[in-house]
């Protein structure tokens, strides 16, 4: 934990109705490491957005005729996001038990 990520816990906790409580460094852990994780869920969406859109263009220069190379291509993302998304949950799963276990 980071002295850093108290005054996020405190804000958390006035959100939510317990300003007269203080917040632990398990609480403050727990949401700096759901932060990281919101934020790397947002570039993976948005890298699969990316790579979507250039399989769609990659598909429409060559034989429009012929688009395996561009349909595997959009599996492979496809597969890559729901892995990356699974290990996310898994890591903040992992470190959940980690500042638990302190």
């Amino acid at each position: 934990m980071r002295q850093a990520d108290l005054p996020e816990a405190r804000r958390w906790l006035d959100r939510h109705g317990l300003t007269d409580v203080e917040p632990t460094p398990l609480l403050a852990t727990r949401l700096a490491v759901r932060r990281r994780a919101k934020l790397v869920d947002s570039c993976l969406l948005a890298a699969f957005l990316i790579g979507a859109a250039l399989t769609h263009v990659w598909g429409r220069f060559p034989d429009p005729t012929f688009s395996w190379p561009p349909l595997l291509a959009l599996v492979a993302l496809v597969g890559g996001l729901l892995v990356g998304q699974w290990r996310l949950g898994w890591w903040v799963r992992r470190v959940d038990r980690w500042a638990g276990a302190q």
